[in-house]
């Protein structure tokens, strides 16, 4: 199995959309988490399963069920890395394509 890395923009984006929901309502919070982690257990455990984004190096998990979350990233030899946790819903999903990893 891959070593899994998450790039530090990337834990922010989930800690923050995690923190957010523990005040509207912890369920949903504990809903989310559930998610993010099945998707990342979903990735590691066969990374080539997912789609590369459109024309990008980049592959993307997702979207969640009930947050419309995605989960992108890329494998380099031994290791994914995890670039973005994102909403799939924004005006510019793909904000975060220039990222340093």
């Amino acid at each position: 199995m891959k070593n899994l890395r998450i790039i530090p923009e990337a834990l922010d984006e989930y800690l923050r959309q995690y923190e957010f929901l523990v005040e509207l309502n912890p369920s949903r919070a504990e809903e989310f988490r559930s998610a993010i982690t099945e998707g990342l257990g979903a990735i590691q455990g066969s990374p080539t399963k997912f789609a590369y984004l459109p024309g990008r190096t980049f592959r993307s998990y997702g979207p969640t069920k009930k947050d419309k979350y995605r989960i992108a990233y890329i494998e380099i030899e031994n290791t994914i890395t995890i670039v973005a946790i994102y909403y799939s819903g924004l005006p510019d999903p793909l904000y975060w394509e220039g990222r340093a990893f």
